[in-house]
């Protein structure tokens, strides 16, 4: 879960 908070986090804040 932490892993993938980390991984989505600068993707989700490029894409939005």
């Amino acid at each position: 879960m932490v892993s993938t908070e980390v991984f989505f986090y600068p993707i989700n804040h490029l894409e939005f």
